[in-house]
């Protein structure tokens, strides 16, 4: 059924490369970044953590470096971070917070 929906959204990690390659691009290359992604129909939201971040470690806003948020319907090659945007403020404010609340549901209590 092309129509149905599991989940509202997925979650994926990213550990950033070391590689020469990511160095040239980023200006940066660092084996202990690592991202996180919210994936949505339309969007997609990546908080970036460092210090060896993972997911299972309570959340540390001293951690981030930086966070993206791409629009499929106006970038589906994912060509424009629009996370600063006003027009996407609220958006990327609810990723942010339900990417928030994967991270408290993932720290062993």
């Amino acid at each position: 059924n092309a129509t149905a929906s599991v989940k509202e959204y997925s979650i994926s990690q990213y550990p950033r490369s070391s590689a020469a390659e990511e160095s040239d691009r980023l200006g940066y290359a660092d084996a202990n970044v690592v991202g996180y992604s919210i994936r949505e129909k339309q969007f997609r939201y990546t908080i970036w953590m460092r210090n060896s971040f993972r997911s299972t470690m309570p959340f540390n806003p001293k951690s981030v470096i930086g966070d993206e948020l791409y629009d499929y319907k106006a970038d589906p090659l994912e060509k424009h971070n629009v996370v600063k945007d006003k027009k996407y403020k609220e958006t990327a404010k609810r990723l942010k917070e339900e990417m928030l609340r994967y991270f408290e549901s993932q720290v062993k209590k």
